[in-house]
């Protein structure tokens, strides 16, 4: 019984240890992440670079890895209340879908712009106080 429970303890430990080890280098990314994404949202509307797109293509697999962590924190921002609802997270991420699929860089920019970057800003900061 002692035996199980000294278990339970040390994967505890360990699953501590490795929160609080990915949530450090989130902690690192998330400011480059967010110049980055400000950078391209800003040449989708001023005129592209030769490497824009890859570039986008880097900040989107970012937000994935981001909304990853997200979804395995105890963080409450932008959950929905009720069942059934859409979370405003949800939301964000359906316009940057879409606006992806039309391909549209304005849009794009704007998603960026008006929804990932504030949300990477906020979990940031979220990010910096569990640690």
């Amino acid at each position: 019984m002692q035996e199980n429970k000294k278990q339970e303890d040390n994967t505890q430990e360990s699953l501590e240890y490795l929160q609080s080890d990915v949530y450090a280098t989130v902690a690192d990314y998330l400011p480059k992440l967010i110049r980055t994404a400000n950078l391209v949202a800003g040449e989708f509307l001023e005129g592209e670079q030769e490497d824009t797109r890859d570039l986008f293509d880097q900040v989107v697999e970012g937000i994935n890895w981001v909304l990853d962590v997200y979804n395995h924190s105890p963080s409450a921002l932008y959950r929905g209340q009720g069942r059934g609802e859409k979370t405003q997270l949800e939301q964000m991420i359906q316009r940057l879908s879409q606006a992806i699929s039309r391909n549209n860089k304005s849009e794009m920019a704007n998603s960026l712009s008006d929804d990932m970057i504030p949300f990477l800003q906020a979990f940031h900061e979220e990010i910096l106080l569990l640690r």
